[in-house]
Order: C-alpha cells, then sequence, then structure tokens
C-alpha cells in the first residue's frame, strides 16, 4: 500500500483531475482509484495540494477557524469571462439614462423575474405567471407569499440607494426589513439579530435532519460587523465577484434572522456588486438559475462548511452568474427579433393610418406606455378629434387598451401587442 509522498510521485495525474474539477470527498470516493492505493491516501494526496494554494479570509465558521478559497484555473477562467461580459456586452449604455426604452422595458421584465424566483426558492406558494402579473398590475399583495415577491421587487429597486454608503449592520438591517415586510409571523423580528435565549434557526432537509448550525447567538453582532469590515477593506485583495460571492455566502451561513437569510444574503450579492460598478447585475435573474439547481446549490454550501474551503460555493456560483449572463443575452435577442417581426407585420395592417402605425412602432420599441388622445394630436399635428378617432381605432383593433382615470383616458398596448400586429387584423371589439 502506497504512503502519501509514495502516491504523490507515482500518481501526479490522479492528484491534478481531482483538483481541476474541486472534487469533493463524496465525488472522489465514487471514483476508480490507481492500483495498491487507498482511499485515505488519495484524499490526503489531493488535500495537501490544495492547502499550499489556499488564502485565509477574514470569515470564520462557527469554531472561530477562517474560512479559505483557492482561485483555480476553472476560477479564474469563469471570473474573466464574467468580468468581460458584466461590462455591459449588449450596449444597454447602464446608468447613464441613456438606454433605449424598449431595452429598459426589456431590463424591468428581467428584474422582475428575479424577484419571482427569490421568493419562489423560498417557498413562496404562487405560479410565475401570476407572480408576474402581480409585479406588473401593481396591485396590492394579496397573501404571503404574494408579499414576499412585492418585497423581492421593491429591495431589489431600493438597493440603488444604499449602494453610496460603505455595509455597516444598520444596511443589512434595512435591507432585511424591506424583504420580510409583512411576511413574518412577529413584525417586530424585521431587522434585527436573533437574541441570546431564543431558538436558533436550524437549516434542515425535507426529513428533518440538521444540514447546518448556525453560531450562538451571541456571537452574531461581532460576526456581522466583521462580515462588513471584510466587505468594506481593500486588503486583502478579492475580485469582486468573488467578494460579493463570499458574502452571500456568510450571511447565509450564520443564519442571523428568524427568517428571510437566504433573500437577504441574495440581496447583499446583488448590493456589493452594485456598490462596486457593475450595473449589469441589477437586471440578471441570478435566483432562476440557483432555483433550478437547488441541490447543486445546498451540496456546494456543505461542501464549503465541511472543509472550511469556500472554492466549492465559488465555483457553483459562478456558473450560476455565467448562466444568467448568457439568458438576460438570449432573452435580449428573442425581444429584439420579436420587435423586429411585429414592425414588418404592421405592413399587413392596410386599414391602419401613418400616424397608428409610427405609434404602434414606438409601443413596439417599449417607448411611452401611457398617452392621451391630446399628445397624439400634438405629436402629429392634427385636432384632438382626429386623434381620438385614431387612439379609438387601434382600440378597436385591440392594439391598445382605454384606461380611464378621472376626468382623464389614457391609452396603453395590450399585453401582447407583438403576438397581435404579428397574427393581423381580425374582428375586435371595441373600448
Amino acid at each position: 500500500m502506497l504512503d502519501l509522498l509514495g502516491f504523490q510521485r507515482a500518481h501526479p495525474a490522479f492528484v491534478r483531475a481531482a483538483n481541476a474539477a474541486y472534487q469533493p470527498w463524496d465525488e472522489l470516493r465514487r471514483r476508480p482509484l490507481p492500483s495498491g492505493a487507498s482511499l485515505v491516501t488519495a484524499w490526503r494526496a489531493v488535500r495537501e495540494v490544495r492547502a499550499h494554494n489556499l488564502r485565509d479570509l477574514p470569515l470564520h465558521d462557527r469554531h472561530g477557524l477562517p474560512f479559505q478559497y483557492w482561485i483555480t484555473d476553472e476560477v479564474l477562467q469563469r471570473l474573466l469571462r464574467i468580468e468581460a461580459a458584466a461590462t455591459d456586452p449588449f450596449g444597454l449604455a447602464l446608468g447613464d439614462g441613456k438606454t433605449p426604452p424598449h431595452q429598459r422595458q426589456h431590463l424591468r421584465a428581467s428584474m422582475i423575474e428575479e424577484a419571482v424566483n427569490s421568493s419562489l426558492i423560498e417557498g413562496a406558494a404562487t405560479t410565475r405567471r401570476e407572480a408576474r402579473r402581480l409585479l406588473e398590475q401593481g396591485r396590492p399583495a394579496r397573501d404571503r407569499s404574494e408579499q414576499m415577491i412585492v418585497n423581492n421587487f421593491r429591495t431589489i429597486e431600493l438597493l440603488d440607494d444604499l449602494v453610496h454608503e460603505p455595509l455597516s449592520p444598520a444596511v443589512v438591517f434595512e435591507i432585511h426589513r424591506s424583504m420580510t415586510h409583512g411576511t413574518l409571523d412577529d413584525p417586530r423580528d424585521a431587522g434585527r439579530l436573533q437574541a441570546p435565549g431564543e431558538d436558533r434557526v436550524m437549516v434542515m432537509d425535507d426529513e428533518g435532519q440538521v444540514l447546518h448550525r448556525p453560531p450562538e447567538a451571541p456571537a452574531l453582532p461581532e460576526r456581522l460587523q466583521r462580515l462588513c469590515d471584510f466587505a468594506n477593506a481593500t486588503e486583502p485583495f478579492v475580485p469582486d465577484t468573488l467578494k460579493a460571492i463570499m458574502l452571500h455566502f456568510q450571511l447565509a451561513y450564520d443564519h442571523p434572522f428568524v427568517d428571510g437569510n437566504g433573500r437577504t444574503a441574495r440581496a447583499l450579492f446583488y448590493w456589493f456588486l452594485l456598490r462596486r460598478g457593475h450595473r449589469l447585475i441589477r437586471y440578471l435573474t441570478i435566483s432562476r438559475s440557483i432555483l433550478d439547481s437547488r441541490k447543486q446549490y445546498a451540496r456546494a454550501y456543505l461542501y464549503s462548511e465541511q472543509d472550511q474551503d469556500l472554492t466549492y460555493f465559488l465555483l457553483y456560483h459562478l456558473q450560476v452568474y455565467e448562466r444568467a449572463l448568457h439568458g438576460l443575452g438570449d432573452y435580449l435577442r428573442r425581444k429584439r427579433g420579436e420587435a423586429r417581426e411585429a414592425l414588418e407585420a404592421l405592413a399587413r395592417w392596410p386599414q391602419l393610418n401613418g400616424r397608428q402605425k409610427q405609434l404602434l412602432r414606438v409601443l413596439v420599441r417599449g417607448g411611452d406606455t401611457l398617452l392621451t388622445a391630446r399628445e397624439h394630436a400634438n405629436a402629429n399635428g392634427v385636432t384632438h378629434q382626429t386623434a381620438m378617432h385614431d387612439l379609438k381605432v387601434l382600440c378597436a383593433e385591440g392594439l391598445v387598451v382605454a384606461r380611464p382615470s378621472g376626468r382623464q383616458t389614457y391609452f396603453a398596448p395590450a399585453t401582447d401587442l407583438v403576438a397581435k400586429i404579428e397574427a393581423g387584423p381580425l374582428p375586435r371589439g371595441g373600448c
């Protein structure tokens, strides 16, 4: 039987492959071993190489041991791809007010998607379709699940107001209050740490087995302050994306609140990248990828905790981030194609005049979504009566809808405007 040194000399390729894939013990023990090698020796050989490359973080587990990480080749490659893609690959001109109106509309839809999926991760009982309608219509929430979704969306918007100051417990508490408004059994639990003497919330699986035991309550204030200090520090240097993932991990690991820990941890990830100027992160649906890979998410957490090694979680989260970037790109390209097809389809509407077609072009591109007959008249140099006739024809065709408000009537694009234009003229009702 080979000892540790003998294994390292005889099977360097095995060790390199295990570390390239960053296999945890659970995966390594299922791999075929070289002849004459024991599983324990193979694992020790893999771990020894990692020990020479791991860097300590000023973040600790519940026993006071520092978490570590290794920027492996895969971490570095994914990080560089993300950094390149996150510098506005879609020509959105984010943050300078020049984003085209139709793209702003699609980006808002992405924000809604993130709010919905972040809530579904935490058990919100609704469908994606109903959740999207809730946010698109702007109606009040009717139950706790709907309130979770509204809170998620409002918090995404709130983060823009919080990025101008360093991270502090007060900022974390404000994020938590926003995320949990109206959803806690005791409203007084919003924006406060669990106190000594209270039963700590354990993370359990579906069978009631404890997966994670957070630090004791008396340690929470100091641990939260340490987390904030790490977020604000420039040393040791940690790339922005990796630091954001580490903040996410540590807050969820500490589990300092009665409820809403996961949502707050994900919001902290967004907050940090927004503060560091990564404007695109606001429109990425990170939670959709997490929701679709919840088992991998849980395993990455457990492996990181077991080995005090965040590399497992970094690799998982970088994959999630890349998928979200690709998803946003695919979504914007699809919407651009749909808009192009709808504009070409206007040729099949001979009953519409030039003014009506031009208005539809603006609406398809996501321009002003509410307008009055007076605004349409002024834009085209026609009388109010002519403008009202234009709008009533569009309403009769089902392309716009009338929305009375007091003495004024506003006209908005139909929810399925693009699909209706592409389908061509059909008999429709009136306004």
